[in-house]
């Protein structure tokens, strides 16, 4: 009775997506010398370790549905103006906004379903239903198979729509998984389908449903646990970075390496400077950790931006540049600094808020007869 129920609320969701719900209102020397300063902060910040295209492809995630895909750089994701149960569009940009646009790609998620449900479950009602949809006239299939995405089972089919007053081509993928379905659907104008398929296959190949998250007092702990282990290790790194560039800056100061071999050699840790950036931006903060991140970052923006000026000022020989340059070390100086501060706040506050919480759950578990 239930698989029979939950797989009519399928049938009924694909229904809509099907028909016209799915459509679009479709420096040198002393000037550097807060080298010294960023050098000894962030060595001094193990103190504070936690001991315990041309198109190029974006990321859209969206944590409320615990879903994540890459897209095209060439297209928008829009958030806004959506259909029941869609979560997200992606459109090409156009400069008439009254004109529908030629191509769509959408995502619906729809809960509910059986947590034990899958695909199999629905291929005779949903063969039933193309079937019943090809009778009436409003769609004409042109494939269809059952087919495996990233270790998920999935509904792949290809068809014409003939709704709406508007034939469109469309490619719609649907998974089942711990009772939410998963509609990816890329509609397009015949003539303009097989442009964009690729990228949408692509899009398809990269859908991932992430595990939801677990926002249990234990589950919070671990995740500052390891942010902070990461913060401090990664940290580490950039104060021996730092510490090597600076022995090379003492060397071109005592006369021991040329300007040009001091340019040859900024522009190579210029690439590790930047190595250490992008990895340090890879990894997703706890919201707890936000600011300090943020601090973190400007930090290491801002020391690039200093080398980049002071490999101006070996090559130019302009002094402007130079000083420009011991600017920007001062502002990475401080955002280090108040990141570390951030830092320290935190892990002080965490633990002592994560005690508190820990009795209150331990008494509230208490039988009531105690």
């Amino acid at each position: 009775m239930q698989k029979t129920v939950v797989a009519t609320t399928f049938l009924c969701f694909i229904v809509v997506l099907v028909t016209s719900a799915i459509y679009f209102p479709l420096g040198v020397g002393k000037t550097h010398s807060p080298q010294d300063q960023i050098s000894q902060v962030r060595n001094s910040f193990q103190n504070y370790k936690y001991s315990n295209l041309t198109n190029e492809w974006l990321i859209y995630k969206n944590p409320d549905y615990h879903i994540k895909i890459n897209y095209p750089s060439f297209l928008n994701a829009d958030e806004t103006n959506l259909h029941a149960n869609q979560v997200v569009k992606f459109t090409i940009p156009s400069n008439n906004i009254h004109q529908l646009p030629d191509v769509e790609i959408s995502i619906y998620v729809r809960s509910g379903l059986s947590t034990n449900a899958t695909i199999s479950d629905f291929v005779h009602d949903y063969h039933s239903l193309i079937y019943q949809s090809t009778v009436n006239g409003i769609i004409r299939p042109v494939s269809y198979n059952i087919s495996h995405i990233n270790g998920n089972e999935v509904i792949d089919q290809v068809y014409y729509d003939y709704s709406n007053d508007r034939t469109m081509k469309l490619n719609t993928i649907n998974i089942i998984k711990d009772g939410e379905l998963f509609s990816l659907f890329y509609i397009a104008q015949p003539g303009s389908f097989n442009q964009y398929i690729n990228d949408f296959r692509n899009m398809v190949d990269s859908f991932v449903i992430l595990p939801e998250k677990n926002t249990s007092l234990i589950s919070i702990l671990n995740n500052i646990d390891k942010y902070s282990h990461f913060f401090a290790s990664i940290t580490e790194q950039a104060a021996k970075l730092t510490g090597e560039y600076q022995k090379k800056i003492g060397e071109f100061q005592e006369g021991k390496i040329t300007n040009t071999s001091m340019s040859e050699l900024t522009s190579i840790y210029l690439k590790n400077f930047t190595n250490q950036l992008e990895k340090f931006e890879q990894i997703e903060a706890p919201k707890e950790f936000k600011p300090t991140k943020a601090n973190m970052s400007n930090s290491f923006k801002n020391e690039i931006k200093s080398y980049q000026l002071f490999k101006d000022y070996l090559l130019t020989g302009n002094e402007t540049k130079n000083q420009i340059s011991t600017e920007f070390l001062s502002r990475s100086l401080e955002d280090e600094l108040d990141a570390f501060r951030s830092y320290k706040d935190v892990v002080n506050r965490t633990f002592s808020e994560s005690i508190d919480g820990l009795s209150s759950s331990i008494m509230g578990a208490k039988p009531s007869y105690l």
